[in-house]
């Protein structure tokens, strides 16, 4: 009992005194336990509604939210985010775990392959038709032009040919390198900024995106867990809260 009067006596000292309310019942010389004073949970931030259920990935365009529920992909409207309006049920044939806007359709990575859903009437979206050549991941993927830029796994930088959005093609996988993986890109005109876990920044001329070359890096010896250029610097932001600022040759003709 003493060792734990004594935790209380110094935990009364880090917080201060008025953070520990003391009950008049309990004898002198008795541990007195406390119930601590709540956090906030949110400073600026209100919450204003929310959904049930269990939703996995989300899009939202405009006025419309899509939202991936199971094996279904409810449509809210979203015009007054703090009332969403359910507008519509698609069912799926998969379950979609990533979601990609990609001109006027809905990429849907699934296990089976990638989803392609017609939103032409984004009231009543059509599935156009299913990939299992194109087991891919979109997270982090960008569009830019008629090719869409996809982070492969394992395999490197994934280029996919969308100028006919119901029907992709791959055009070219830029390999990562032997136990390397690509955790991030941006792209920014005719060039790509890879963010490589274990080698740092790599960038490429996809002048050609059939054959992009290797035009300039960046060793970096930490984890980049995301990468952005925009009209400037190039931001790293490391695994570890480390934000680098990188200044390039390639920016003048990349704005």
């Amino acid at each position: 009992m003493k060792h734990i009067t004594a935790l209380i006596a110094i935990v009364s000292v880090l917080i201060g005194p008025a953070a520990l309310p003391v009950r008049a019942d309990i004898p002198e010389g008795e541990t007195q336990f406390f119930t601590p004073v709540p956090t906030r949970r949110a400073e600026n931030i209100e919450q204003v509604t929310s959904l049930g259920g269990l939703p996995g990935a989300i899009a939202v365009r405009g006025n419309y939210a899509y939202v991936v529920a199971g094996q279904n992909l409810e449509i809210l409207d979203v015009s007054d985010p703090a009332r969403p309006g359910h507008l519509n049920r698609i069912p799926l044939s998969r379950w979609p775990f990533q979601l990609k806007f990609v001109a006027d359709f809905l990429y849907a990575a699934t296990s089976d392959g990638l989803l392609v859903i017609d939103l032409s009437n984004p009231l009543a979206p059509q599935v156009a038709g299913l990939h299992p050549e194109l087991r891919i991941f979109l997270s982090g993927s960008k569009v830019s032009g008629p090719f869409l830029y996809n982070l492969a796994d394992i395999n490197g930088l994934q280029v996919i040919d969308v100028s006919d959005p119901i029907h992709p093609v791959e055009v070219a996988i830029y390999p990562a390198g032997e136990n390397k993986r690509i955790n991030n890109l941006d792209i920014a005109g005719k060039f790509a900024f890879v963010a490589v876990n274990g080698r740092g920044l790599q960038i490429l001329d996809i002048s050609d995106p059939s054959d992009p070359p290797e035009v300039g890096f960046y060793s970096f010896d930490r984890s980049v867990d995301d990468i952005v250029v925009r009209g400037g610097p190039i931001y790293l932001f490391a695994s570890n809260g480390e934000l680098v600022v990188l200044k390039s040759d390639f920016q003048a003709d990349a704005q």
